[in-house]
């Protein structure tokens, strides 16, 4: 789901008001009034944020926030009446990404929820071009916005002909890899090798 916000709370009454609030900002919202529910709610959809009480039935905010970082870096706001510096230290510590305390503004905790979320979303951005610039395959690596390879962390030398024809057999290659549902990962390196050393074994490219 774009744009939407996962509420673990166990107070029926505040879930209400945080999720009035974010409908009218444009935003969709699921309710779980237990940690177990909630984390099953997660598994099984996609947020763009989660906000989550440490006083909960189930599995408690501490466990939720937990879990949730052991497979997810989305953004987790704690929503809670527990005010002591050890329990907002602790819920940065595990996972949580801000800490608000009850009672709280609505319109603040929507403020901060943006801001998280925005955040968030610049940090996959720059992670996204982060990968479109870099190809690594076993020990290849191609830098396709400097236009340069490094075989088993040695540059290699290319001539702009020689880097278009190595991309286009080393995309050919990982292509026919995925299409034929090779997990060998001693046969996946062997053939790299191969196909490596068969370039320059037959002058295409020269390699010192």
């Amino acid at each position: 789901m774009d744009n939407s916000i996962l509420i673990i709370e166990d107070d029926a009454e505040i879930a209400k008001i945080i999720q009035d609030y974010l409908e009218r900002e444009g935003f969709s919202v699921v309710w779980q009034d237990a940690g177990d529910k909630g984390l099953a709610t997660f598994k099984e959809h996609s947020f763009s944020l989660v906000l989550v009480d440490l006083m909960l039935p189930g599995k408690n905010g501490f466990e939720v926030c937990q879990e949730i970082r052991e497979s997810s870096d989305i953004p987790i706001i704690v929503v809670s009446a527990k005010q002591s510096d050890l329990d907002k230290i602790h819920s940065l510590g595990i996972g949580a990404d801000d800490y608000v305390t009850k009672p709280f503004s609505p319109l603040e905790l929507v403020a901060r929820i943006r801001a998280q979320i925005r955040r968030y979303q610049n940090y996959e951005s720059k992670l996204h071009q982060q990968n479109q610039r870099e190809l690594v395959f076993q020990d290849v690596v191609v830098d396709q916005s400097g236009r340069t390879v490094s075989i088993g962390g040695n540059y290699v030398p290319m001539t702009a002909k020689e880097y278009e024809l190595f991309i286009f057999w080393l995309k050919t290659l990982v292509e026919f890899l995925r299409k034929s549902s090779c997990t060998d990962k001693f046969g996946i390196k062997l053939i790299m090798k191969i196909f490596v050393r068969s370039l320059f074994t037959l002058k295409i490219f020269a390699i010192n």
